[in-house]
């Protein structure tokens, strides 16, 4: 993980969970304005169960003050795309974790009319998967149901400067997140 540390006073703190690949910095700063920060991993597969990982990230909310996470996903991720395109590559653990989502949601994903909407909806599960592990943490879960932050999910299509926020809704802390949980804005 990668932590770009470019958030500064403003009226929201953000932080951004994005892949490095995909270059959204500046895209997501010059939407959604202010400073950001971003934390970055391959294919925006964070590592919440490594317990380091997570306490720098709750460091990090607590001592900047951050009050809105965005989960990213550009469809144009080479890792989605070699996924869903079936041509993963054996050297990155994340397009193994992307593939079991895939074979989970295969069907769903397979009625989609067009290689755009599968993306669309992969790009929403992946966001989906990452919640689920963000709320195994507890001090995550505790923050989002006190709503001391928000946490939603964004689909970008950076080569048409396009941003679909995806919100999370109907939050049940013991039985997790269902797809029926994401409603587009």
């Amino acid at each position: 993980m990668k932590l770009l540390q470019q958030g500064g006073p403003g009226k929201i703190n953000r932080l951004f969970f994005i892949c490095p690949f995909s270059q959204l910095e500046v895209f997501l700063q010059n939407h959604y304005g202010d400073r950001p920060f971003f934390a970055t991993s391959i294919a925006t597969r964070s590592q919440f169960n490594d317990s380091a990982y997570a306490n720098s990230i709750i460091e990090l909310i607590i001592n900047e003050g951050i009050t809105e996470i965005g989960i990213v996903v550009d469809t144009n991720c080479r890792f989605i795309n070699s996924v869903l395109q079936k041509r993963s590559s054996k050297h990155f653990k994340s397009t193994y974790q992307m593939q079991e989502i895939l074979d989970l949601h295969i069907t769903e994903i397979v009625r989609q009319k067009t290689f755009t909407e599968r993306k669309q909806l992969f790009a929403k599960l992946v966001i989906h998967q990452q919640v689920e592990e963000m709320c195994k943490v507890n001090l995550f879960k505790l923050m989002m149901m006190s709503r001391q932050i928000a946490v939603k999910g964004i689909i970008s299509t950076k080569a048409a400067n396009e941003l679909e926020e995806v919100s999370i809704k109907h939050f049940r802390p013991h039985d997790g997140l269902s797809i029926t949980d994401f409603k587009l804005n």
